[in-house]
């Protein structure tokens, strides 16, 4: 069985499950593997989705902001992970992605959310070609499909691969 991690009660130091133990169970000791979705991969290793999808990742590259897709056009899961409507007036709990927000920085067509928001918000927007993940300020750029990304040291951008190539 999979366990998805509670990202709600989850936090920059912690991962947290819930898990429904029948009490049938046999007493005894289990192992868990816990893969991390956000782990930077080697370079050129694709990534597939829940939905299918799949990107291939490289390390110290991101996409410009020019060639970001507007956070405030996504579809609503995910137009709330808009930086600036998320951070401005600010916020609490482990939903929340504020760190690194600077309210008087120029707005910034970025999510504040953790690369699989990233991933999923990606996948479910017409027109994305791939995202770039700060996972020092936990914020990622969506870029539309003709988007090249471009040197960032300490970023990791993703792009999707095309199936059959």
């Amino acid at each position: 069985d999979t366990l998805e991690v509670n990202h709600l009660a989850s936090t920059s130091e912690v991962y947290a499950f819930e898990v429904d133990i029948p009490i049938s169970a046999d007493a005894g000791l289990y192992d868990v593997c816990y893969c991390d979705d956000q782990t930077v991969l080697d370079s050129g290793r694709g990534v597939e989705t829940d939905s299918g999808g799949a990107y291939r990742s490289a390390a110290t590259l991101r996409f410009r902001d020019a060639d970001a897709i507007d956070p405030t056009t996504l579809a609503a899961p995910y137009a709330r992970y808009d930086c600036h409507a998320q951070c401005s007036r600010g916020c609490v709990g482990g939903d929340c992605h504020c760190a690194s927000f600077d309210p008087g920085a120029a707005r910034r067509p970025q999510l504040c959310a953790p690369a699989h928001v990233c991933r999923d918000a990606c996948d479910a927007t017409a027109g994305c070609g791939g995202f770039s993940v700060d996972p020092a300020t936990t914020t990622c750029v969506l870029a539309g499909a003709a988007a090249a990304p471009t040197y960032a040291p300490g970023q990791t951008a993703y792009t999707q691969a095309r199936r059959g190539g």
